[in-house]
């Protein structure tokens, strides 16, 4: 069986990942029929994923606001 290649970098959205994620299972599987129930599977599992990465994203990006918020009432009194 052929390694799976798990890297996201080169990536700009969950659906090219999802993509190349379909791609690989083609690839290492071949002429294997791959179930449909399999796919769904994969695109639940990516969905899940992709939530997350997004949901950590907004806590950062929340976090530096609230950070930059205090800095600029330190500054102001």
């Amino acid at each position: 069986m052929r390694r799976y290649r798990g890297s996201t970098s080169g990536f700009t959205n969950a659906r090219q990942v999802l993509a190349r994620d379909i791609f690989e299972l083609r690839r290492i599987y071949g002429s294997q029929e791959i179930p449909n129930s399999s796919l769904q599977q994969l695109i639940k599992m990516n969905k899940t994923m992709y939530l997350i990465h997004l949901q950590n994203k907004i806590m950062k990006a929340i976090e530096f606001i609230e950070g930059l918020k205090k800095e600029l009432l330190i500054m102001n009194f």
